[in-house]
């Protein structure tokens, strides 16, 4: 998914994995261990129109970046760079705050990045 700003992309990732608590995966016949894990980044991106799907697209690095942290964030979390991290500092979101994780290992050997866990401030 692809956001004009961080809050919007912060809220969206925190919802979804709001609503997939909420989901009785027994009832609905699923395995009871599924779960959600998101990863964020904040980048320039460019818009194409994919001549394969006939559809729109964004692709570049970023979109790459973004796509080698939700594999190595834990289930049930929200992983989000410091470039997305800073800018919900700028935006002086009040709604969101991140963590710091540490260092931490991209997958398919992307390289390491400073990240930080996603979460809403206390009081929401």
């Amino acid at each position: 998914a692809v956001f004009d700003d961080a809050h919007s992309a912060a809220r969206c990732a925190l919802e979804m994995q709001e609503e997939l608590a909420t989901i009785d995966f027994a009832a609905a016949g699923l395995p009871e261990a599924m779960a959600l894990r998101i990863g964020g980044h904040l980048g320039p991106v460019h818009r194409v129109d994919d001549p394969i799907l006939h559809r729109l697209a964004y692709m570049g690095a970023h979109v790459v970046r973004a796509a080698r942290i939700e594999p190595i964030t834990p289930e049930r979390c929200v992983y989000v760079t410091e470039s997305f991290a800073a800018m919900l500092a700028l935006e002086d979101d009040q709604d969101f705050a991140c963590d710091y994780v540490g260092v931490t290992e991209s997958a398919k050997q992307y390289g390491a990045m400073r990240m930080f866990l996603l979460h809403r401030t206390a009081g929401l």
